[in-house]
């Protein structure tokens, strides 16, 4: 089953930069855990992290392929919250990109500390609440 996924990458001035996963949506928490554990001296430089972040998104895949992973200004195909790297205040933001403001989670923020701290994906008990609720 393919589960499609972003993480988001904010800008110094203001933009955005999605990085596409066609089928490893549920894998981009373990995926930017390892790209922070790599780089802690480019936290504070988004372009160099967006690349490390993509390469660890492309880890183990063909890399000349022509589908499955992309990168844009604007989110593309979504199935989950994705992930939004705050590379200028150091942290780590949660959003959905179909519900914003009312989505349960909307004001998850964590430091890049506190995130790597994290036992498990914090998406997966706001998909165990949806299931319950039967809203998805």
């Amino acid at each position: 089953m393919n589960i499609r996924g972003n993480i988001c990458v904010l800008e110094r001035f203001g933009g955005r930069v999605y990085l596409y996963t066609h089928k490893r949506g549920l894998e981009t928490f373990g995926m930017l855990c390892d790209a922070l554990l790599r780089c802690p001296t480019r936290w504070q430089d988004e372009q160099y992290l967006t690349r490390i972040i993509f390469c660890e998104m492309l880890r183990g895949e063909d890399l000349d392929g022509t589908a499955d992973f992309g990168i844009s200004t604007f989110i593309g195909e979504n199935d989950l919250p994705f992930f939004v790297v705050d590379s200028i205040n150091c942290r780590v933001l949660m959003e959905d990109g179909r519900c914003l403001a009312t989505c349960p989670c909307a004001g998850f923020v964590w430091t890049f500390e506190d995130f790597l701290k994290l036992e498990e994906d914090p998406r997966i008990g706001l998909l165990q609440m949806k299931a319950k609720k039967g809203d998805g």
